[in-house]
């Protein structure tokens, strides 16, 4: 264990390739739902990502380290915690292992490590869980300011992605989740837009225009609804809202992040949901049709907020599941 907690400390996994068991049955548990994995290679492939991605950036510590062993099988469990070496904060996790010994050496078969968190009564989405990344990193979004000192916010995710995951079964999630999210990368990009953060099959977006935003959105249904299907019914949420980083500083990642999120978990998979300031700055260009308003109220906002639904699809209707459900096909 201290050797994984050196190699994630150093951004290094040398240590984490020799120690983790090439059997078939191997499986590594994180935080985030997606993160099942079954498979030595599969599970070396990630951390090699990860590390890739970026390690290195926190320090991490023992804490209650405890290691038994029986045999040819050990097993360890422990509450570490990670220290940013940028901001000194300091988080909780549990790590769990267990242990086979192959050839002479301890390899990893099952391996948990999460971040510990209170329990709370809704249960966190990835839409939420790219919003609390983005709200802890800040990023500049000076770029993407338009002239009237505006950012459009997007958030998307998969429905029921969980469920998907556990039947499709991992291969075949992967390779849904990286078809989607080149299409999202792809269709923001044409649009102006910019990924501000991803984490899974969820997306928080930038755009300097609430057209752009939109435009970007109806794409990515529409493109959804043509892609090839098989195995699994597969729709997108997608809420937008317009924000105004420049008169409101670093509130902006406190409330307009939050509502564009909030947004996006009231929307149904296939449906488009935007806020009234947006609608109201799309409105005027009549390029757009809009249902409602919605009315909902969201945590952490006084009073019931105004929410419009829209039309995207060929059929005339805002959630792309009608009838002939082009958004509906099958995804392999």
């Amino acid at each position: 264990m201290l050797g994984l907690y050196h190699d994630w400390s150093m951004g290094e996994p040398s240590f984490i390739d020799r120690v983790t068991s090439d059997r078939p049955e191997a499986l590594l548990i994180g935080t985030d739902p997606r993160e099942w994995l079954v498979g030595g290679p599969a599970i070396r492939a990630l951390w090699r990502r990860q590390f890739e991605e970026g390690t290195g950036d926190k320090i991490w510590s023992p804490g209650e380290l405890q290691a038994f062993e029986e045999g040819s099988v050990g097993w360890v469990a422990d509450n570490p915690t990670t220290t940013d070496r940028s901001s000194g904060d300091v988080r909780s996790w549990r790590v769990t292992g267990v242990f086979h010994r192959e050839a002479g050496r301890w390899k990893t078969v099952q391996f948990h490590a999460s971040e510990g968190v209170p329990n709370t009564s809704e249960l966190t989405t990835s839409i939420e869980a790219v919003a609390e990344a983005v709200e802890r990193a800040k990023p500049g979004l000076e770029s993407l300011i338009a002239f009237r000192g505006t950012v459009t916010i997007m958030f998307t995710d998969i429905e029921s992605s969980t469920a998907l995951n556990e039947k499709l079964g991992d291969d075949a999630w992967v390779e849904l989740v990286r078809r989607h999210n080149q299409l999202v990368s792809r269709t923001a990009e044409a649009a102006g837009g910019t990924v501000v953060k991803s984490q899974g099959d969820g997306y928080m977006l930038a755009f300097s225009s609430a057209r752009g935003g939109l435009e970007c959105a109806i794409g990515i249904q529409r493109g959804l609804a043509d892609m090839d299907t098989t195995d699994a019914v597969v729709r997108v949420r997608i809420g937008l809202h317009v924000g105004e980083p420049v008169h409101e500083g670093d509130d902006f990642f406190g409330r307009d992040v939050a509502l564009a999120a909030r947004i996006a978990n009231a929307a149904r998979g296939g449906e488009i949901l935007v806020s009234s300031l947006a609608r109201s700055l799309l409105d005027p260009s009549r390029s757009f049709v809009f249902e409602g308003p919605r009315l909902l109220d969201f945590k952490g906002f006084d009073g019931s907020q105004q929410i419009y639904s829209v039309r995207w699809n060929a059929d005339g209707n805002c959630s792309g599941q009608p009838a002939a459900d082009r958004a509906s096909r099958r995804l392999g």
